[in-house]
């Protein structure tokens, strides 16, 4: 399916005779729950199902067996319809081949008692359509030879659209077989016939066949030139749909043929197309051969979003052969990108997905043998019962000569051997009733072969049956396989969620743990503020009052009280210097981060944990005012410059330099010069630093330069120490 190659039921739709209107659903779906007879129900839930099939093609199959259910209680004719257009939503989805096969089986008996011969062709050449999507080649060549055997003693005119559609079934069927000079053969004749009566869609679907047939054999000159004609024909028409299939097509033998220019340029037309016609689903092929290309470009980066728009789309849809071509591209992919593990669990699912197409084709397989050689055997038994049969009839005759014989020597000697010929006589006629018995019971065996026969044939569709249960509960698994895999999704996002709730815990946390920090510092500050002003303050008038009116002997005392309150300054020096080893300028700007990122959400703070080691080593006043200066720049960014990136960046050369850097649309220093930012101007100067503003439409730098001297740090300690 890399090549779109439909044949089902007439996808290519050429003529406006077969789209559909889905604008008139809603009022067919009316008329039918309006309807009182069964005739009429038949007729719009048939119409509705018609309908429905370009959007919901599960929906068409609905209605579809409504019709079906009503048209029981109608004539064959109404009885056949129904069945063959059930079999056609059933071939739409391959899971319900089997189904599709049903219908159109029981389509066949009612067209047959109808004896409307034109539909019979039709519904044997949906069989052999149907045969050949299961790979039942047997049964394919069986079916269409049969029909062309009859439909060979008519006209080249008459039934010619149902001989175009036998031969395209059998073209299709020789294609897979890889016998393709008689593919080709085939599809002639059904050109010829397309030609002749005018029937545009049957043509461009043969050059299309053309096209699939020289392609396998790897004639890609003339793959492309039919995939043209086909192009042209859907151009003419204004086929938008078809058209987007043909670039598919065109693109996928340009990447046989090792084409990738050409290639890429067609499947980019193709998905361009599907997108104009809102029909991107229906694109998932063309999405798997562009990711497929460009992985073999090694254009990683490019393959990705067709992989995953690909993925997307498709592989929810319980269609095998998608599933095993994207499993394949996808391990070819992950493989190229050294994603071993990840390959690996695709390679896994390649594998228990072509496990599932050889299971169903040797399925068939075997159930063709297993026909063919109960044909074989009934064949057999029949010849067998015709030969004993006529065994009979010879034994009977033989014996009717041997009794005019006698009569003949009796009537010679009629005097002589009367009571002989009496006796002998009498013998053959229970002879012939017993022959006559004899044959009649053989009569009666053949009779009880037929009913045995249709006995298996009873077996045989209640096996197809059993068969449907089992694919029925096959389907139920898998959808209950879909529903714990979206459980285990669910899961997986509750479990993420969960995870981005602690992660949000934890920071408010650690928020909360550096707020009560400030808080315990601020009110040890507070405490030993309270305890200098109050308690050492008092002591220390007390002495010195003591001292102007003490004797030699108290001022010894006071001597002691002197040195007890000096050991109590150092206490509380020491506690200052332990909180000065935690509120560094790299601690104070590391903690601004954090808040002003929390407060803006939609602006993106930068600031650099890898700072220089002497940004930790400035502390005390200097480090305070920095940071002040830091905020107040920071600030008047958030206020005018509606920027949506603020860096701080921390650098020390010959200078230490501190930056506040936004990509904002700039603000005029002259108008917009708050007293704050000039009062912080100030005090970087009384710093002994200096501050640089550069603003334009394009962002705002703001640079404030210091000494990078040791000397100016222990100063700076030391005037603390005083202040203290």
């Amino acid at each position: 399916m890399k090549y779109l190659f439909l044949i089902l039921f007439g996808l290519w739709n050429f003529s406006f005779a077969f789209g559909q209107d889905i604008n008139k659903v809603d009022s067919l779906r009316k008329e039918f729950y309006k309807a009182k007879t069964d005739s009429s129900k038949w007729y719009f839930a048939d119409l509705v199902a018609n309908n429905f099939q370009v959007a919901n093609i599960d929906s068409s199959i609905f209605y579809a067996r409504k019709a079906m259910g009503f048209a029981q209680k109608l004539s064959n004719k109404e009885k056949a319809f129904a069945s063959k257009g059930l079999a056609a939503y059933y071939g739409r989805k391959k899971v319900y081949l089997d189904s599709s096969l049903f219908y159109l089986n029981l389509a066949k008996d009612f067209f047959q008692k109808e004896k409307d011969t034109t539909n019979v062709l039709r519904t044997m050449s949906g069989l052999g359509n149907v045969y050949t999507e299961q790979g039942r080649r047997l049964k394919v060549n069986n079916q269409i030879y049969e029909a062309l055997n009859f439909v060979s003693k008519t006209s080249k005119e008459q039934y010619a659209r149902e001989k175009i559609n036998l031969y395209h079934a059998l073209a299709t069927n020789q294609t897979h077989r890889k016998k393709y000079d008689e593919a080709i053969e085939l599809f002639r004749k059904r050109l010829g016939l397309a030609l002749l009566i005018g029937d545009i869609p049957s043509e461009a679907f043969t050059y299309i066949g053309l096209g699939v047939v020289y392609e396998r054999s790897d004639k890609f000159d003339s793959a492309i030139f039919y995939n043209q004609k086909a192009l042209e024909l859907a151009q003419k028409y204004k086929q938008e749909e078809a058209i987007a299939n043909q670039y598919n097509n065109i693109g996928y033998i340009h990447f046989r043929n090792n084409d990738y220019p050409q290639a890429g340029s067609y499947f980019l037309k193709a998905i361009a197309k599907y997108k104009e016609l809102g029909l991107e689903n229906k694109g998932i092929y063309t999405y798997l051969n562009m990711a497929r290309l460009l992985t073999n470009e090694k254009k990683y980066n490019e393959a990705k979003p067709y992989l995953e728009q690909a993925q997307k789309r498709g592989e929810t849809a319980n269609d095998l052969e998608f599933l095993s071509y994207f499993y394949e591209v996808k391990v070819n992919y992950l493989e190229r990108i050294n994603q071993y593990k990840e390959a690996n669990f695709y390679q896994k699912r390649l594998f228990e997905v072509k496990d599932s197409l050889n299971n169903i084709a040797e399925n068939y397989q075997i159930e063709e043998v297993r026909e063919k050689y109960e044909t074989e055997k009934k064949e057999q038994e029949i010849e067998k019962l015709s030969l004993t049969n006529q065994l009979t009839k010879e034994e009977l005759k033989t014996s009717q000569l041997t009794t005019f014989a006698s009569i003949g020597i009796g009537t010679l000697l009629l005097s002589i051997l009367g009571g002989l010929f009496f006796i002998r006589n009498q013998r053959a006629k229970r002879k012939q009733a017993e022959l006559e018995v004899q044959n009649q019971t053989e009569q009666r065996k053949v009779a009880e072969l037929e009913v045995q026969n249709q006995s298996e044939q009873r077996k045989v569709a209640e096996l197809e049956a059993q068969n449907q249960s089992e694919q029925k509960k096959i389907i139920e698994l898998e959808l209950e396989n879909q529903k714990t895999k979206q459980k285990e999704a669910e899961l997986q996002s509750k479990n993420k969620e969960i995870a981005y709730s602690l992660e949000k815990t934890k920071t408010e946390m650690q928020n909360r743990i550096i707020e009560e920090r400030n808080q315990v510092f601020e009110k040890a500050l507070g405490d030993i503020s309270y305890y200098i002003h109050n308690k050492a303050g008092g002591e220390l008038t007390l002495t010195i009052s003591e001292l102007e009116q003490s004797t030699q002997e108290e001022n010894q005392k006071a001597v002691l009280q002197l040195k007890e309150l000096k050991e109590n300054f150092r206490n509380i020096t020491r506690i200052f210097e332990n909180i000065e080893e935690v509120t560094t300028l790299d601690f104070r700007l590391k903690e601004y981060h954090k808040i002003i990122s929390k407060n803006h959400p939609s602006i993106f703070f930068e600031y650099d944990t890898e700072i220089p080691q002497l940004v930790t080593e400035i502390k005390g006043y200097k480090a305070e005012h920095i940071y002040i200066s830091v905020r107040e720049f920071v600030e008047n960014t958030l206020k005018y410059a509606e920027a949506s990136k603020v860096s701080i960046i921390v650098e020390v050369d010959d200078d230490l330099a501190v930056k506040v850097i936004d990509d904002g649309k700039g603000f005029d220093l002259e108008t917009t010069k708050t007293s704050g930012i000039k009062l912080t101007i100030k005090k970087i100067e009384e710093l002994g630093g200096k501050v640089t503003i550069e603003s334009s439409d394009k962002g705002t730098q703001v640079e404030m330069r210091f000494s990078n001297n040791q000397d100016d740090y222990s100063k700076n300690k030391e005037i603390d120490l005083k202040l203290l």
